[in-house]
């Protein structure tokens, strides 16, 4: 079974367009194919994960209710966001070949501040805590269509409830009160959905998270104000909980508690400390002992999550606006930092949607600009062989830059001889292309573009204007519109890249030697200048950030190197990472999605040169002998699944193809097509 998806991966003359299907499998359940990331900034980032479990940015849209977390049905068909500011339910439906998220109806009230929300074991009913109002909303599912509809009076709960958990029999319901310093109790009607009271339990100071082993023996809650974990057995008949022995100490305000799909481990983020400490679990009385703590250097671990596998956890860091992921030891729990990603400012929870096959990316549609001919080249991409078969060629006054939008359904060309933007619409069956509306006016010579990663706005870089023109874009026809005046850059920018967040821009200027930061505005997406430029080598004319958005490399072409830049997550401040030699004359760079291989198009040498990246440092390591083509390239581009980079040739008017051998990286020549 297959599904497919249109996405891309963009450099300068050469656009992928793209698919995702599921491959064939006989684990069910057990794959990670999505992530949600809700922030402080109230969005909702959505991102696919390969088989390795990696996290592959996939857009973001601002959501002004304030979202606290989102929650998915046991089908994987909705989605639910409990909004803190409106006192409102969110309802989405989830698109199984991305992920993507779509309202799915009109939001429905909750009591104030609602804050957390569980469904039941059959996905029948909806569980949401209130915090200020201190109670309970309970709704009916309709399976159809993911509605909810709320049934019955609220049921009290303590004194500010800031945690909920369902008991995996589905029979009872756990609320961690962080102010009574209690967990009320309920039964769950299995007819009906109703809550019934049924007692509470005692807790060390501000219970703030809540646990249970996957056997349902055993509740953990995490003592915000206590430092400490408090661990209880459960009654199976009546749900009663009783504490076994005394709490165990964490580290400084811990406010987020996993326990592992084996149910050997408990893992606590410890919000001050920096850390994450786990615990080994007594499987006979769910006492916990104290095994080790991890500490990445990061700061604010805000929310811990395990995959079903438990093969790996993802944790984000409020402060410095990062998603860790671990790989967790088999055997001792251990975690094991695997790849830093950049996420929305101060992320704050992560939930994690499972499948019964992995999400593989292949290509679909390559288009090329033909500059000197005039047009647009279409192709057909092999999804198995990478191989491209000659399509349609589309008239175009002076295409210089191809881009594509997030979703694959409009392409755009920077025409440099005429000074616009022109919209073409993309058919997804053949690739073929229809213009859009009438050109829309850039600066001066626009020679690169980029799409920030929600599909909202567009940015021109305009070489002899000096400055950057900002337009919307319209979500149903994609015509641009302009948002307003310019942006100035350095001398002569050549180059934009925009980190897989969608917080910041970063612009090449070719006559100053220097790079140009900016923020982007979340719902105007107008950009501010940040800070001062930052210094580069001689003519400067490309720039590329690495999948996770941890560096940004620019080409210097004068110097023949490639200076390695450091990003901060926190607030796009760069910083110098070093430099890497190239052949000659470099001229643009690819990497892989995995972000373990890195390719630079060598203009003065008609070569490709190979790299693995070194994630902690940022440094472009030698991987191989370099690729020598025909003639000069001019743009390369790394295909979605990794498998196929294709190289643009200036001189030669033809398009070179190569396998990338998926665990060394090293490329093989297989083809050249004409363009």
């Amino acid at each position: 079974m297959s599904r497919k998806q249109k996405f891309v991966f963009v450099i300068r003359l050469l656009a992928l367009a793209g698919m995702m299907y599921m491959a064939n499998t006989a684990i069910a359940e057990d794959w990670l194919r999505f992530a949600y990331v809700v922030s402080d900034d109230s969005t909702i980032a959505t991102y696919t994960l390969n088989a390795a479990g990696q996290l592959q940015s996939n857009g973001y849209f601002p959501d002004p209710a304030g979202p606290a977390e989102v929650v998915v049905d046991h089908s994987h068909q909705f989605a639910y966001a409990p909004n803190v500011a409106s006192g409102t339910i969110s309802t989405f439906s989830i698109d199984p070949m991305n992920g993507k998220l779509t309202s799915a109806g009109p939001d429905v009230p909750a009591g104030t501040s609602p804050i957390q929300m569980v469904l039941d074991s059959t996905a029948r009913f909806a569980y949401v805590i209130n915090y200020n109002s201190n109670n309970i909303s309970m709704y009916s599912i309709d399976p159809d269509t993911g509605k909810l509809s709320p049934f019955g009076p609220a049921v009290p709960t303590g004194l500010k409830p800031d945690a909920i958990q369902l008991h995996p029999s589905g029979r009872f319901i756990y609320v961690a009160n962080v102010n009574a310093n209690t967990i009320s109790i309920y039964t769950v009607d299995s007819v009906t959905g109703a809550l019934s009271p049924a007692g509470s339990a005692p807790t060390g100071d501000s219970p703030i998270a809540l646990a249970t082993d996957p056997a349902g023996k055993f509740l953990y809650a995490a003592n915000y104000d206590a430092d400490s974990v408090s661990a209880y057995s459960i009654d199976s008949t009546s749900g009663a909980l009783t504490s076994v022995g005394s709490p165990v100490a964490t580290g400084s305000i811990p406010n987020s508690v996993a326990v592992d799909p084996a149910g050997r481990f408990v893992y606590v983020a410890n919000q001050n400390s920096n850390f994450i400490s786990y615990y080994q679990i007594n499987s006979t009385s769910g006492a916990l002992t104290s095994v080790g703590l991890t500490a990445s250097g990061d700061f604010y671990p805000s929310s811990i999550s395990l995959d079903p596998s438990g093969k790996s956890a993802y944790v984000t860091y409020g402060r410095t606006s990062r998603i860790i992921r671990y790989s967790i030891d088999p055997s001792t729990g251990a975690l094991i930092l695997a790849e830093r990603m950049i996420s929305r400012a101060f992320p704050y929870g992560i939930s994690l949607v499972t499948g019964p096959t992995p999400l593989i990316r292949k290509p679909q549609f390559s288009f090329v600009a033909n500059q000197t001919g005039f047009d647009i080249s279409s192709f057909k991409i092999n999804p198995e062989s990478g191989n491209l078969t000659s399509n349609v060629t589309f008239s175009d006054p002076s295409p210089q830059y191809l881009c594509v939008d997030p979703a694959g359904r409009f392409v755009y060309a920077a025409d440099t001889g005429l000074n616009v933007i022109s919209t073409y619409a993309v058919n997804s069956s053949n690739g073929a292309l229809t213009s859009v509306g009438s050109p829309v006016a850039a600066g001066c010579n626009p020679n690169s573009m980029a799409i920030e990663p929600s599909g909202r706005f567009a940015y021109v870089v305009n070489g002899c204007s000096s400055n950057i023109s900002m337009y919307s874009i319209n979500p149903v026809s994609g015509t641009l519109t302009p948002t307003g005046s310019t942006v100035a850059t350095g001398i002569f920018p050549r180059s934009i890249a925009i980190d897989p967040s969608g917080r910041f821009a970063y612009v090449v200027n070719q006559i100053d030697k220097s790079v140009s930061p900016y923020t982007i505005d979340r719902d105007t997406g107008q950009l501010s200048p940040l800070g001062s430029p930052f210094t580069v080598e001689d003519q400067p004319i490309s720039i590329t950030i690495d999948p996770f958005g941890r560096y940004a490399y620019v080409s210097d072409f004068g110097a023949n190197r490639i200076s390695n830049l450091s990003i901060s997550s926190y607030n796009g401040n760069l910083s110098s990472a070093g430099e890497t030699t190239t052949v000659y004359s470099p001229d643009a760079l690819a990497f892989d999605p995995t972000g373990r291989f890195a390719y630079v198009a060598n203009y003065g040498s008609s070569s490709i040169t190979q790299y693995k990246l070194d994630a902690p440092s940022g440094a472009l390591l030698d991987n191989g002998a370099s690729i020598v083509l025909n003639s000069a390239p001019y743009s390369i581009s790394m295909d979605p699944s990794g498998q196929y980079l294709y190289a643009t040739e200036l001189y030669s008017n033809q398009i070179s193809i190569l396998s990338a051998d998926a665990d060394s990286g090293q490329l093989t020549f297989q083809q050249d097509v004409p363009a």
